[in-house]
């Protein structure tokens, strides 16, 4: 019996061996690629009708009312508006939300960021954000403009609105304040 146990182990051994030389022997690769990734991008265009007339300018990546020289000599209980059209222009076939902030610039009274007010609406006034300083929509964390843009969409217009508080005194008086409005396009992640 150990004679057979001994013969089964070498024969068994001598498989294995013949085996692996074998697997050896014959091998061969496969391969897919090169195998490149390329991104595309989020691309968010604006354009503006300051005249609100639905005559907008022309879609850029940053683009300026036409009549800043306009807004001087202001007072406590003044306001005024443009038009924004926004418009997804990305490679990407993405969704963008769409986060409005400010970005001060310049300024020589500081109390200009608390009596300075603004306010975005669709044109019939519905879909408000609600109406916040300046210094309020500097750390704006997540007041969003609906709709949504799908991939090749644009919306608007939306009613930029600017106001002074009417509770403001002589402590803004003769006082400047320059800001960037910005609409960041991100991403919806599904």
């Amino acid at each position: 019996m150990k004679k057979i146990l001994l013969s089964i182990f070498a024969i068994t051994t001598i498989i294995s061996l013949v085996g692996g030389a074998v697997y050896a022997a014959f091998s061969n690769k496969a391969t897919s690629g090169p195998n490149t990734f390329a991104t595309g991008n989020a691309d968010l265009k604006i354009a503006i009708d300051t005249d609100k007339d639905g005559t907008k300018s022309a879609w850029d990546d940053s683009t300026a009312p036409a009549f800043p020289e306009r807004w001087t000599n202001l007072y406590p209980g003044w306001e005024d508006s443009y038009w924004i059209y926004l418009k997804n222009e990305s490679s990407s076939p993405i969704t963008l939300k769409i986060l409005p902030t400010v970005d001060i610039t310049d300024y020589d009274i500081a109390d200009l960021w608390d009596d300075v007010y603004m306010e975005i609406t669709w044109l019939g006034g519905g879909n408000s954000t609600g109406k916040y300083s300046l210094r309020a929509w500097t750390t704006n964390a997540g007041t969003y403009l609906e709709p949504t843009l799908a991939k090749g969409a644009e919306a608007g217009p939306w009613v930029v609105n600017f106001s002074i508080s009417e509770n403001a005194g002589n402590e803004i008086k003769d006082g400047n304040i320059v800001f960037d409005l910005i609409f960041d396009g991100i991403q919806v992640i599904n």
